[in-house]
């Protein structure tokens, strides 16, 4: 598949700046896959779609604010987002830096809004720097600390209070004047974030199609007899790497981490072998529930231990690189257009997925598309555009039957 195929043109004014408030009032387009049937909602409308003993599948990982705002000391700002921290030294991180002038190795830019806070530029790697920044930055318990305290442990300063969020460059805010850092403190987290079990394990990106939650709406859905549970996966430049090559198969995803509990396993089982509908919320939660697709089916091989098998099943965790796109269906012509001849990936888990509008020639797109097809989904951005939606990180949101 060329990456030209999962390009659209946008105007700008279609491209979320604030999100929707409250949350649940964004607006939902309901896509029909087998019919291509169009339906025009509120969010807080899921409800209607989603049945008693569907699971509902989230993802709880949290963000943290880790981007930097630096000063070379010509006096030019540089935007830093911290991607990695250091396993074994907390005062060095793995670092996009973006700069409108060359920098240079073994320079040394100050903090904006804390001057006492050097950050060292070490070395200029393939993707982004290595950096340190002294006296150390942690990561606190409010920001999403591991359990055993090592993010921070040495006394270094405090993330939550000197970052801000590493909002996408699509949505503007000053870089030295910001109003908007409170609120997208609150408003870039999903409502059901949670501690990470890792160390220095969290997000550089929300899981957008969640941002979409209120604790009432979630209320709703249990009380309807809807099953919710959570995987993790943190998030990182791979999620939102655009795609280089031209034909998108050549594409190769960065590996993120995830983690899966005993509980949700089973849960994912019994819907499995009960025939019910697994409902992803969002790109991130449908590359986790497929990576171990494979896992939980095994679990049916022997159904006569399926229950001493999942009683006693542990942590799944890992690391996942899965890049889910649109396969061919049949080979092209010599000379005939491959637009159209596209069939779904083959899902194994995932029966509906909620969704927002993405950014062309990215990843999640090509998901999407391959959940769907690309003609449906490219029909359904174009009425979106026709009506106004909101797209993007703060946008509007897609359920896709």
């Amino acid at each position: 598949m060329k990456l030209s195929e999962l390009d659209y043109p946008l105007p700008k004014e279609l491209i979320a700046q604030k999100p929707c408030r409250p949350r649940d009032r964004s607006r939902l387009l309901v896509l029909d896959r087998k019919t291509g049937r169009i339906q025009h909602r509120r969010f807080y409308n899921i409800v209607d779609y989603l049945n008693k003993d569907d699971v509902l599948v989230l993802n709880n990982t949290k963000v943290i604010p880790c981007r930097l705002i630096a000063q070379r000391q010509s006096g030019g700002v540089a935007d830093i987002l911290l991607v990695k921290q250091d396993d074994k030294n907390e005062s060095l991180w793995t670092a996009l830096v973006n700069f409108n002038r060359r920098l240079k190795e073994n320079e040394t830019l100050s903090l904006v809004n804390n001057d006492s806070i050097k950050i060292s530029l070490l070395k200029r790697l393939e993707e982004g720097w290595q950096i340190r920044i002294t006296p150390a930055i942690g990561v606190s318990a409010k920001g999403g600390s591991p359990p055993d305290g090592r993010a921070g442990a040495s006394g270094g300063k405090d993330l939550e209070k000197l970052g801000k969020m590493p909002l996408p460059p699509y949505i503007k805010r000053s870089k030295t004047k910001d109003t908007y850092l409170k609120q997208d403190k609150i408003n870039y987290q999903t409502v059901y974030a949670a501690q990470p079990l890792r160390a220095r394990a969290w997000s550089i990106a929300a899981p957008t199609a969640g941002l979409h939650f209120t604790r009432p709406l979630i209320s709703r859905l249990i009380k309807k007899g809807v099953r919710i549970v959570y995987i993790t996966l943190h998030v990182g430049i791979g999620t939102f790497k655009p795609i280089k090559t031209d034909n998108i198969e050549d594409h190769r995803m960065e590996q993120e981490y995830f983690e899966v509990s005993p509980e949700t396993t089973r849960i994912l089982l019994e819907a499995y072998r009960d025939k019910k509908r697994i409902i992803a919320v969002g790109t991130t939660t449908t590359r986790v529930l497929e990576t171990i697709a494979g896992q939980v089916r095994m679990l049916m091989v022997h159904p006569w231990l399926e229950k001493q098998r999942v009683m006693r099943a542990s942590l799944i965790r890992g690391w996942t690189d899965l890049f889910i796109y649109p396969v061919r269906s049949i080979p092209p012509k010599a000379g005939v257009s491959s637009n159209g001849v596209h069939q779904p990936y083959p899902f194994k888990l995932v029966n509906a997925l909620i969704t927002n509008f993405h950014l062309p020639r990215g990843t999640p797109l090509a998901l999407v598309s391959a959940f769907a097809s690309r003609n449906l989904i490219l029909n359904a951005y174009q009425q979106a555009m026709n009506k106004k939606y909101r797209f993007y990180s703060y946008g509007d949101s897609m359920l896709i039957l």
